[in-house]
């Protein structure tokens, strides 16, 4: 999740004046492969990997409390895509 979506959430909800605990994450999840090979992409690198078995369930963040009070979840890929690039400059 980028830090400008948790910024702008935070601060139009902090004008409703009452608290809530909540998950906030990126919308459209992706594997950790996809996570490496879109980052590999947006600095034009190759990337090499090995695949390993692993029967294990992955851990999803339900943002549905968020996203009722007004959160917009990023797409995961463009938060990559804009973290590889900036880290470029």
């Amino acid at each position: 999740i980028d830090g400008d979506s948790i910024l702008k959430f935070s601060i139009n909800y902090s004008k409703q004046g009452f608290h809530l605990i909540t998950n906030v994450a990126s919308k459209k999840p992706i594997s950790i492969l996809q996570t490496a090979q879109t980052l590999a992409s947006s600095i034009n690198k190759d990337l090499k990997y090995k695949t390993l078995r692993n029967d294990r369930i992955n851990q999803n963040i339900s943002t549905a409390l968020a996203e009722q009070n007004s959160f917009i979840a990023p797409d995961v890929k463009d938060v990559i895509v804009n973290f590889a690039r900036a880290s470029l400059k």
